[in-house]
């Protein structure tokens, strides 16, 4: 699939900045956890969505911090797409999209 520069380096910004906080609070702190990246695009749109399991337990943060406004940021400013993130029980979910054109 073919991005343009700036969708590259805001997806790659995001995508870091999700392992980087799985590997020191999510799935990827244990030994058992696991992360599954899917994505799809009809030409027009890339959705994207990245789901955490067999973690520590999670909670709902009070507040946001740095990595969710990074994504918010990036997607939603930056890309002009849309951001969900989930606190489920088994893990973390973040589904994103963002036009290609």
């Amino acid at each position: 699939m073919r991005l343009k520069p700036q969708q590259g380096l805001s997806l790659g910004m995001v995508i870091h900045e999700l392992a980087t906080n799985a590997t020191k609070y999510g799935a990827l702190s244990v030994r058992e956890g696991r992360v599954a990246l899917e994505w799809t695009s009809d030409g027009k749109t890339m959705a994207l969505r990245w789901r955490e399991r067999n973690g520590p337990q999670i909670n709902e943060p009070e507040r946001t911090g740095f990595g969710f406004a990074l994504l918010k940021g990036e997607i939603g400013y930056r890309l002009g797409g849309t951001v969900g993130t989930f606190f489920h029980e088994e893990g973390l979910e973040v589904q994103f999209s963002f036009p290609l054109q």
